[in-house]
């Protein structure tokens, strides 16, 4: 039974020829191939003529010739043909491994296409980096400096006109800000980079930064709004705070949207504490006009607006972002809703209660630095002329002294001729950019200018922007557009280090 099963399967598979040295057939088994005995082989097919060289090699070799393409009346298909040389002929094996080349060029494509796919995905997402970095910072900069003079008029003295004018053009820069940190924030997530980034952060102080940005909203709608959290919730805990930050704001400026009257409420509630691990129950409630069973299921996902009774302004990307930030960092939402009753998000996150929980030392947060008798000097690094007027105005207005340098061999040239307190690098400058003349600066000889702060200003935003300027020797960050609070907290952080 064995031989006979084994004598099927190679049959069907090898064909032994015997041919005499001048390319007469003289014996074949015509497994594969019809060969009539006594006809010459290199009439049979023309990659016979092609070897007419192994007729007149010497006896008792072997050759081998692989993957050879044959057709041969109705039989087609692909070959390894072994040459056999004796003394008076040569003796063909012709061995059938059609469907295993078949199979081997069925992977190698798949292989290929596999890998020029994988490049052809590397390209686009690095394509998509580049234009997104150069869209956020050709976006972010004029809004930069429309957000910033904004501002600083509204310390000037205003009619109730002027002032209901500037602050609907402050209200759509603000818009247009959260419209281009929701893409940008989506894309980041979607090509995975973003990281959570764990440090001890005061979460009463959070809230109390929640209730502060949230208070002018509150009092311009008549929408009451509460914020608490639960005593026994440690106040000092070890997570990202920015992103905590970022899912709660999100989530409260969900609530203004749609609510009409009534209540706005964040707690804070503390579910577990396992070995010092927190779990915090946030609750985000409104009195709004609630979301349908049917568009429930599908709030989380992008580019979606689930009521139409608000004109469509926004991405449509708020809640996406939030649900995947909360699974980055490793928690639990969900949404209860009632059309008319309002709607509620519970989210479940996980942190370390800090083992310290004394209170952090505030340095100089609202204390103007030049108060005192010694006013400090700044060295603004910023090619264009409205972001200088801008910084100017922000340093006139707290009293510091300033020099102007629109190139990074300003920058140097001005160390070299007068001492600062800090330097505004801009990283986008003619000639040599933020970068170099950072490099250039720390590893200078002289331990004056190597040791000055420089805080690196720039319209990229993103978390690797950050890093890549802490790397090069930068001491802190600030994105475009910037709050004039927060910068001038940065430098007064920097000058008094």
């Amino acid at each position: 039974m064995l031989e006979t099963i084994k004598k099927k399967s190679i049959q069907n598979k090898i064909q032994f020829v015997s041919i005499s040295r001048s390319g007469i057939i003289l014996e074949s088994e015509n497994n594969l191939f019809n060969f009539e005995v006594g006809t010459s082989i290199f009439k049979v097919h023309p990659f016979f003529e092609a070897i007419h060289y192994y007729f007149n090699l010497d006896s008792g070799k072997k050759y081998n010739l692989s993957c050879i393409n044959l057709e041969i009346g109705s039989v087609n298909g692909i070959y390894d043909i072994d040459f056999h040389v004796l003394d008076d002929r040569l003796v063909l094996c012709i061995l059938d491994f059609t469907s295993h080349y078949e199979v081997s060029n069925t992977l190698s494509q798949e292989k290929n296409e596999s890998i020029i796919q994988a490049q052809v995905m590397k390209e686009r997402e690095e394509f998509q980096n580049r234009f997104l970095a150069n869209t956020s910072h050709e976006l972010r900069t004029p809004l930069s400096t429309i957000m910033g003079f904004t501002t600083i008029l509204k310390r000037s003295s205003l009619t109730l006109d002027q002032l209901h004018n500037l602050n609907v053009i402050k209200s759509s820069s603000e818009h247009l800000k959260n419209i281009i940190d929701d893409i940008l924030d989506i894309s980041s997530i979607e090509m995975g980079q973003v990281k959570i980034d764990n440090n001890r952060f005061d979460l009463r102080k959070l809230f109390n930064l929640l209730k502060a940005t949230f208070s002018e909203k509150s009092e311009a709608s008549g929408i009451e709004f509460k914020a608490a959290i639960e005593e026994d919730i440690p106040q000092y805990i070890i997570g990202d705070r920015f992103r905590l930050n970022q899912i709660l704001v999100n989530l409260l400026n969900n609530a203004f949207y749609y609510t009409n009257e009534g209540v706005i409420s964040i707690i804070a509630k503390n579910c577990e504490v396992i070995d010092e691990r927190v779990c915090i129950h946030f609750e985000v409630s409104d009195t709004g006009i609630g979301i349908s069973k049917n568009d429930l299921p599908s709030i989380f996902d992008s580019f979606t607006r689930f009521s139409v009774e608000r004109p469509h302004r926004g991405t449509g990307l708020g809640l996406s972002i939030v649900k995947n930030l909360v699974r980055l960092m490793e928690g639990k939402i969900d949404v209860k809703s009632e059309v008319g009753e309002g709607t509620t998000f519970n989210i479940k996150l996980r942190f370390q209660k800090s083992a310290d929980q004394s209170p952090e030392q505030d340095i100089l947060n609202n204390v103007d630095l030049n108060d005192s008798d010694k006013k400090h000097s700044i060295l603004i690094a910023e090619d264009l002329e409205v972001n200088q007027l801008l910084l100017m105005r922000i340093m006139v207005d707290h009293k510091f002294n300033f020099d102007i340098a629109s190139d990074g061999d300003q920058v140097i040239q001005r160390l070299h001729q007068n001492n600062y307190d800090l330097i505004l690098m801009d990283l986008k400058m003619p000639k040599m950019d933020g970068y170099d003349t950072t490099r250039f600066i720390r590893e200078s000889a002289a331990a004056p200018m190597r040791d000055i702060p420089i805080l690196a200003v720039t319209a990229n935003v993103s978390p690797e922007e950050r890093e890549k300027c802490l790397e090069r020797g930068m001491n802190d960050y600030i994105g475009k557009p910037f709050a004039e609070e927060e910068l001038i907290k940065k430098i007064n952080k920097l000058i008094s280090a």
